[in-house]
């Protein structure tokens, strides 16, 4: 059984289910569930128990075309390379840069891959680091090719550190602002508010 599929709806009930403005393809809740349990599993250092469920999200999300999978498998690529699965994480996260360009998210993608390719070599991971660059040049020489469009955070507002929805990391400088006052967050598509 799927676990973005949803249940049918009685007609009456239908209109009173609409989005909040700025939440695309939102989640539903048994995978929102997932994806709190899988965000407090990689804060707790059960690296391979999370990227197991954030793999099996972003499996589901790219087969429905949800949005955030790029997102969902970058994670879960992270989550294997922390566990010391270095092969099978390096594939999760440059499939998901991949995914970024065809999920309408190229404007974005190098300032992702760059903060990737920190990280990587923040925690001691210098080869898999310079890997990551060199098969995302191609990528990247192509979007610097395209105008980008990159939206700045609004002025003298601040972001939670988590998502109050899911749990996730909120990167101020990586999310898109619906408005001057709200983020989506990366991982369930939830409106994050920022405050003054």
């Amino acid at each position: 059984m799927s676990i973005f599929r949803r249940r049918r709806l009685p007609r009456g009930r239908l209109l009173r289910q609409v989005p909040l403005p700025g939440r695309r393809a939102g989640v539903p809740r048994g995978a929102l569930h997932q994806l709190r349990r899988a965000n407090r599993l990689m804060g707790e250092g059960a690296y391979a128990r999370a990227a197991s469920i954030y793999e099996e999200l972003a499996d589901e999300a790219q087969a429905q075309g949800i949005w955030r999978s790029p997102q969902l498998n970058i994670q879960a690529g992270m989550g294997w390379v922390m566990a010391g699965e270095i092969p099978v994480g390096m594939n999760r996260i440059l499939k998901g840069l991949r995914l970024m360009p065809e999920m309408g998210q190229a404007g974005r993608l190098p300032m992702v891959a760059t903060r990737l390719r920190r990280n990587l070599q923040d925690l001691g991971f210098e080869a898999q680091a310079a890997s990551l660059e060199e098969e995302l040049r191609p990528l990247l020489s192509e979007e610097a090719a395209s105008p980008a469009v990159v939206q700045s955070p609004p002025s003298r507002t601040t972001l939670p550190g988590k998502c109050p929805h899911c749990g996730g990391n909120v990167l101020p400088n990586e999310v898109e602002w619906a408005d001057a006052n709200s983020a989506i967050c990366d991982y369930c598509g939830s409106l994050i508010q920022a405050s003054s």
